[in-house]
């Protein structure tokens, strides 16, 4: 029994062994310079045709729908107003609540995603929506299903009335297959037609150009003396690949930089050419998980391509910079609540591009001093915060389980 715990024991150290020896394989200078070369060939032969079409699944487009529900609202009254289809006050003053909610909805959404918020419960929104504006939606849905209904007995009338007329039936049947084809259908309401829920520009008042940013590192001192690398020297590069792409890592927030410092490493202080930002939320970090690996060989993207391809789809869009307000992730023991948890807070970053958009700024002696003390009061903190952390996860897993 002892000597196969043994075997058991070095049969588990020879397989370290291997493992570290992958990883120094995989994150050594000269491999990581192959993968980065093999990310450019292959990003090079992705075609205009699906760059573009990445793109506008992904990203607000000039000519968005503000909300395809109210889309669908307008075209309807407009195609009423066309055909002489009058709405009778109460379906009129219910079509006018609907597009006021409808609006109001869009707008506030907008809003919450110019500032990085993920929706809660997203995809339930058109059923919520349509739950609590029931009255309206039934009025409304009556009134058209009627006018359906008419043209079709019209129609009934003409083919079936004593003296054959085929002009008489070709024109009610033409009428009934308008009114189909322009029918509201409101039966379901998918929570994507709610408001637009592609990526788009971050509010003003969120990122601000020449606002300081902050950088935890324990390579400062090289940093500083010959700027930053958009991909990193270690197992990032080789293992994983970073949510927002290639890029300079930074947060508006110090205490998060400060726990990537730690004791012996340092805080730089910098400002950023903040041309034009996006602003990216998990539900939205996850439609471009979605669109690449529905439109690429998930065998052929390594970490250098996938961050590359992630990098190159925000350029093609006008931006030099993507923030998020927390760190990106789903679920409820997912890698960005325990993220959150280390650094204290929501994990709010900004990602940028081309490193020629940083200016790394001097450090006054006041200024190093009291990041120092910021790093080590985060580094004491931290025990508490992931037994903290590991309680609240706890009480959710057992009410989620009694459930």
């Amino acid at each position: 029994m002892k000597l196969k715990a043994v075997r058991k024991f070095w049969s588990g150290v020879k397989l370290l062994k291997q493992d570290i020896k992958s990883y120094r394989h995989e994150s050594s200078s000269k491999t990581l310079a192959l993968k980065r070369q093999e990310a450019e060939n292959y990003v090079e032969t992705i075609s205009d045709a699906t760059w573009d079409k990445i793109s506008k699944s992904v990203f607000e487009q000039k000519g968005d729908s503000r909300s395809i529900l109210l889309d669908k609202l307008q075209n309807y009254k407009k195609f009423c107003d066309e055909n002489g289809i009058e709405m009778p006050p109460d379906v009129l003053e219910a079509y006018k609540r609907l597009v006021h909610k409808a609006t109001v909805f869009a707008d506030r959404m907008a809003i919450a995603k110019s500032k990085g918020k993920t929706p809660k419960n997203y995809w339930d929104y058109g059923n919520k929506f349509k739950k609590n504006n029931q009255e309206a939606f039934s009025k409304l849905k009556e009134f058209a299903e009627k006018q359906q209904d008419s043209a079709m007995k019209n129609w009934d009338t003409a083919v079936f009335q004593s003296t054959y007329d085929p002009k008489a039936i070709e024109e009610a049947k033409q009428i009934y297959i308008k009114i189909y084809n322009n029918r509201l259908d409101v039966n379901y309401i998918p929570y994507e037609e709610m408001y637009n829920t592609k990526i788009g520009t971050v509010a003003d008042e969120i990122i601000k150009n020449g606002q300081i940013f902050y950088h935890g590192t324990k390579h400062q001192r090289a940093i500083t003396q010959n700027g930053f690398h958009v991909i990193p020297k270690n197992v990032q590069a080789a293992i994983a690949a970073r949510e927002l792409g290639q890029g300079v890592y930074l947060t508006p927030d110090k205490k998060v930089a400060s726990r990537y410092a730690g004791i012996r490493g340092g805080i730089l202080q910098m400002k950023v050419d903040t041309k034009k930002v996006a602003v990216v939320n998990n539900a939205q970090m996850d439609a471009i998980s979605r669109e690449v690996g529905s439109n690429f060989e998930i065998s052929q993207l390594t970490p250098a391509t996938l961050e590359l391809i992630i990098k190159k789809l925000f350029q093609r869009n006008g931006y030099n910079a993507a923030y998020t307000k927390e760190a990106l992730g789903s679920g409820l023991f997912a890698p960005n609540k325990i993220v959150d948890a280390l650094a204290g807070g929501k994990q709010s970053q900004l990602v940028v591009f081309d490193p020629k958009d940083i200016t790394i700024l001097d450090k006054t002696l006041r200024r190093r001093i009291e990041n120092q003390s910021l790093q080590i009061g985060t580094v004491l903190a931290t025990p508490a915060r992931i037994l903290n952390y590991i309680r609240e996860e706890r009480k959710k897993y057992i009410k989620h389980k009694s459930i």
